[in-house]
């Protein structure tokens, strides 16, 4: 296999309304793997938000912080950051219209390394309502020293997804 190849450890697709999925399957074998988020969908208008797992279960404890870019092509782009958050927000707020869906891509780095904090970079895009594009950039830690072994995502809100696939890959080093 290349060096810098992608492995796929494990993938959901949505193909009934969730409220929730966790991806598991980081351990030691990489340093760094990658979530993708592909066509992601809520039921009303909700933002996609992440925990880590350990263990299989969600770390819902006052432990991440993160700093984003609010990209619009339509209007002023924005700035959000927060500390001691129990949450990572992988979008902004998704429209529920008919072509609205989220896309991302974010590396996870240190997950499986009970020594370091777990990082994230949060590259994500989506449609809003009458066309316009919008995204995220930005980074979070889980400022936690244990392994994580996943990724469990949500619904700011408590809805549902009704759409979409999210692949966790490991990058062979």
């Amino acid at each position: 296999m290349a060096k810098g190849a992608l492995v796929k450890i494990n993938e959901y697709t949505v193909s009934s309304a969730v409220a929730s999925f966790s991806l598991t399957g980081i351990d030691t074998t990489y340093t760094h793997y990658i979530l993708r988020l592909h066509g992601m969908k809520p039921s009303a208008d909700e933002a996609i938000y992440g925990r880590f797992t350990e263990s299989g279960t969600a770390n819902d404890s006052a432990n991440y912080d993160w700093a984003t870019r609010y990209l619009k092509a339509d209007t002023s782009h924005a700035f959000f950051q927060s500390e001691n958050q129990d949450y990572i927000p992988l979008t902004v707020t998704l429209e529920s219209d008919t072509n609205a869906n989220a896309n991302g891509q974010y590396y996870i780095m240190n997950a499986g390394n009970s020594a370091e904090y777990t990082f994230m970079t949060i590259d994500e895009a989506h449609w809003q309502s009458a066309g316009s594009l919008r995204g995220i950039k930005g980074s979070a830690s889980f400022t936690v020293t244990s392994a994580v072994d996943g990724i469990f995502l949500y619904l700011s809100g408590g809805g549902n997804f009704t759409a979409g696939k999210a692949i966790l890959y490991g990058l062979k080093k």
